[in-house]
């Protein structure tokens, strides 16, 4: 099976990105299925970049529902769980990632 990697050649601040070539359900028991904090499912993606957009990188992920773009003053990631109904949030800003539930 091949993996497309996307390295970002011409915007080094974004991350390297892959998409798996298969779609469909995940399997239960390849997944930890208790997380201390409560977290069960990714429900969203947000990417913020500063630059121009990448065709190659972003024509990647504008095809996924679950998936924004957002033109902005950094680069950064948020993956939002469960909806955020937790209401929590955690950043990490040498990852460059905010994670809520």
């Amino acid at each position: 099976m091949g993996i497309e990697i996307i390295k970002n050649d011409t915007q080094p601040d974004l991350p390297w990105t892959f998409k798996l070539p298969f779609k469909g359900q995940k399997k239960i028991d390849n997944e930890p299925t208790y997380h201390r904090n409560g977290i069960q499912t990714l429900s969203k993606a947000e990417f913020e970049y500063q630059n121009s957009m990448d065709d190659k990188y972003f024509d990647m992920l504008r095809e996924e529902k679950q998936i924004e773009l957002i033109q902005s003053s950094r680069n950064w990631l948020k993956l939002i769980f469960d909806e955020s109904r937790q209401g929590k949030m955690k950043s990490f800003n040498k990852l460059k990632l905010t994670i809520e539930y």
